[in-house]
């Protein structure tokens, strides 16, 4: 059905394309196992491909977006100010060696010590 020349003109164009797949989706058209309703929509899908990606980027943009507008509001406070969390310099440090578990501990009851 096509060249060789065609497979690698396509094959260098999308890096994933397979030539079985297309020639098998052609031969299933000539011997009428695919339907006219199938080809359509086959064909509608391959037509609206380049816009159904380039919408899905730009979906995605805006969510990003939307989400990193929701970090910046939720770190504002109420009069428009960005909060400022400033890292206190009596807070407990892991110590080299110290497990876990122990340093959370001393950690929340410094924290409950430390409630305002």
């Amino acid at each position: 059905m096509q060249s060789q020349a065609q497979h690698e003109r396509l094959k260098t164009k999308y890096p994933d394309y397979e030539p079985h797949a297309d020639e098998g989706f052609m031969r299933a058209v000539i011997e009428n196992r695919i339907g006219p309703e199938e080809l359509k929509e086959a064909i509608f899908k391959s037509l609206a491909f380049d816009r159904y990606v380039e919408n899905s980027y730009r979906f995605g943009l805006q969510d990003r977006q939307g989400n990193l507008n929701q970090k910046v509001e939720g770190a504002t406070t109420q009069t428009g100010n960005l909060a400022v969390v400033t890292e206190n310099p009596d807070k407990p440090k892991q110590e080299t060696g110290e497990r876990t578990g122990v340093f959370f501990k001393r950690l929340a009851d410094w924290n409950l010590l430390h409630r305002k």
